[in-house]
């Protein structure tokens, strides 16, 4: 990423903002000044997300504490991490952390005169976990100095980036081990992510648990090869390593094979070793933060690493040297710095580019819509006030045919929708099959179950039952997410192909026009238009943005797809399929409430019991069907309708579109008007403009051939 690029064009858009205000004929513009305040607010707030998944102590809270540089998160030894927890990057630490549950509530936490908020924050999520509140908590929410951010040359340019803390799988139920929530928080994490970290334990690395994680989330995922660019993976505790334990390197090597075998589609894996103990003692040192218990902890695990020899009077001392006089090179061996290093400066690359690339072109919008109003002014400065007057008129004409014009506009979503719906329709038809597969995969080779104890019995095949659930669970994880992504996919199509045709229909106006007029008209995306949605061609809604009452684009895609987070790309749901994942495994774990009652066919022969396993699977089935059937049609349902009312929107759209066209000829007859009687004064403020925005157009060529910044490899 250019930081340069970012800053330049940051300067000139707050450069054009001011000249346009001030200047008494531009700043009547109220549209391009609308385009430059967004640019503004793009460039300065993208919203950078970095996630990091684990299976449970793999040393993701110290991992967090470290690039933080401050014990913030809970971290102890038992599972620590309740729920999600967001960490944006301010210039001081929060005084409260939010918990924020999915009902809306919020509570906050602070210190009070006992304990300090880091130890009410422990305190909170393990009361939490004992009152069984987990599953109704959506995060918690903190803001917090990130010295990774801190000490980063893009610093002055990240106004919002956010760590995110996800629970492991075994953190936030009850300790046992449950895959399939974590492959769900990756799956998620993976969409609306920039940059999503999987960590890794050196000693347990190649553990079932990690394997299961890789296989449930990239097995036959081809479609996720899009994203391999921005997964990263730390092996963790390195420093805990012996001689007997081979090299770092062939650790590193061990952890791509493991990758390769598991996560296939991830063709070259950018594998990092480190130490997060060793960072986060070191930068709790050198920030002035550490207790004495952790110097002393600091000293003890670390000091006899830089420790030396003295000789006094032929008695030769080892001296311990104290933790502020090796901690900055125990921070640079930890190779923390290496790693933020190059994953900040390739995620910034990565998810920039395209920020970068629209800003520029909104700067050109600007600077051709303006000198398009200028020189209309001096081409029709010749004209009188009749031939002008019924000119306009005449033009207000032309515009109504671009009503027929403007008909192709309605197949754009007609056309996208279509496609979403084969292709959803195509993963629906294999759903059945899979939920089948996925129950039939975890049925005992033996279809009968028996024993002496009827209660051993009965929790034997409860467990049975909880692995086929969890096999369906898996199963509709993938699917639900290859839908949120064509819906994501979808989204965006329409959005940049609805964008290009507002822009044509703009020049076609011209043309019309042009035959009666010596103007251009302004041309205008669709979010120019319309002041209720933003439909840039990267999909930034900014987060803060003034809801209008009635249907918007957004709204009428939020009946599919909802958009969390700053961009309709970041963490769509669509509630159909949403429910198919409830609605299927809640009525599968209601099942297990059925064989459990009493009600299974448990027979005693010999004071041995049985329970055949064959009518419990067929229950299964039957269920899943009418589940699946019943969620198929209503995902049918919302699609249909949010097609219907895309439609509707872009009529509307139209209508106002329309509009604009003759509002700018309106406002030429009255500027016209307003300055003939002054002709040459107006003139030779029209010449002014026009010579300072060519003079903008120059800066916004050299900014854009500016070259990137190297990205670390």
């Amino acid at each position: 990423m250019s930081i340069k690029k970012i800053q330049s064009l940051l300067a000139e858009t707050e450069s054009m903002i001011k000249y346009i205000s001030q200047d008494p004929f531009l700043k009547k513009d109220e549209r391009s000044q609308g385009i430059l305040s967004n640019t503004r607010k793009n460039l300065t707030d993208k919203r950078y997300v970095v996630s990091v998944i684990a299976a449970m102590k793999a040393g993701k809270s110290t991992t967090f504490n470290a690039l933080l540089g401050r014990d913030v998160l809970p971290n102890e030894t038992e599972a620590c991490t309740a729920a999600i927890t967001e960490i944006k990057h301010s210039e001081q630490a929060g005084s409260y952390v939010q918990k924020i549950y999915r009902n809306g509530e919020i509570v906050k936490i602070v210190s009070n005169g006992e304990r300090t908020l880091e130890e009410n924050f422990l305190q909170d999520v393990r009361e939490s976990r004992k009152r069984n509140e987990v599953a109704s908590i959506e995060k918690y929410f903190l803001e917090s100095p990130i010295l990774a951010i801190e000490k980063s040359p893009y610093r002055d340019i990240v106004q919002n980036f956010i760590l995110v803390d996800t629970p492991g799988p075994n953190e936030a139920g009850d300790g046992k081990f449950d895959v399939t929530e974590l492959q769900r928080i990756g799956l998620e994490k993976l969409r609306d992510s920039d940059a999503l970290i999987m960590l890794f334990d050196y000693q347990t690395f190649k553990s079932d648990t990690n394997a299961m994680i890789l296989k449930n989330i990239f097995e036959n995922r081809e479609d996720l090869a899009k994203d391999q660019e921005k997964i990263y993976f730390l092996i963790n505790k390195i420093d805990a390593m012996r001689e007997r334990d081979g090299s770092v390197e062939g650790v590193i090597s061990s952890v791509k094979q493991l990758i390769s075998q598991y996560a296939p589609i991830i063709k070259d894996p950018q594998v990092f070793a480190f130490s997060a103990k060793q960072a986060n003692l070191a930068r709790a040192v050198l920030t002035g933060t550490a207790s004495n218990e952790l110097k002393k902890e600091m000293e003890t695990s670390y000091g006899s690493k830089y420790a030396k020899e003295i000789e006094v009077e032929g008695t030769t001392f080892t001296v311990i040297p104290k933790p502020e006089s090796f901690a900055q090179q125990l921070l640079e061996e930890s190779n923390i710095l290496s790693i933020e290093e190059k994953i900040i400066e390739r995620m910034f690359y990565q998810s920039s580019e395209k920020m970068i690339h629209n800003s520029i072109e909104r700067l050109h919008q600007v600077t051709g819509n303006i000198l398009n109003a200028v020189q209309a002014q001096i081409d029709l400065s010749t004209q009188n006030a009749e031939g002008l007057q019924a000119s306009v008129e005449e033009s207000k004409k032309k515009i109504e045919l671009l009503r027929n014009e403007g008909e192709f506009l309605k197949s754009i979503p007609k056309k996208e929708f279509s496609e979403l719906v084969e292709k959803i329709n195509a993963i629906l038809r294999g759903i059945q099959g899979n939920v089948d597969q996925a129950i039939e995969n975890n049925m005992p080779s033996r279809r009968v179950v028996e024993g002496t104890d009827e209660n051993t019995l009965r929790q034997q095949v409860q467990s049975i039952q909880q692995t086929m659930v969890q096999g369906v669970q898996l199963t509709l994880n993938r699917d639900v997410d290859k839908i949120q992504r064509l819906a994501m996919d979808c989204q965006t199509q329409i959005n940049q192909e609805l964008n290009k045709a507002f822009q044509e229909l703009s020049q076609k106006a011209n043309e019309l026009i042009g035959q009666s007029m010596s103007l251009k008209f302004q041309v205008f995306n669709m979010g120019d238009i319309s002041r209720e949605i933003s439909l840039s061609s990267d999909i930034q809604v900014q987060e803060g943005t003034t809801e209008v009452a009635g249907d918007d684009s957004s709204t009428m895609m939020a009946r599919i797809i909802k958009g969390a987070g700053i961009g309709l790309g970041a963490g769509i749901v669509i509630p159909g399929a949403g429910n198919l994942l409830g609605a299927v495994i809640g009525g599968l774990g209601g099942l297990l409430t059925h064989f459990m009652s009493g009600d299974a066919d448990v027979r005693q022969s010999l004071k041995v019991y049985k329970i055949e396993l064959d009518p419990m699977k067929e229950e299964m089935v039957k269920h899943s069907k009418d589940s699946v059937r019943n969620v198929i049609k209503e995902l049918e349902k919302e699609i249909n309708e949010s097609r219907s009312n895309y439609v509707k929107f872009i009529e509307s759209q139209l209508n106002v579109f329309i509009h604009n066209l003759k509002e700018q000829l309106d406002t030429i007859l009255s500027d016209y008007n307003k300055n003939k009687e002054n002709i040459d004064q107006h003139l030779s403020n029209m010449e002014s403009i026009k010579e300072t925005i060519l003079y903008y157009v120059k800066e916004v060529k050299s900014i854009e051939a500016l070259e990137d910044e190297k990205v670390s490899s």
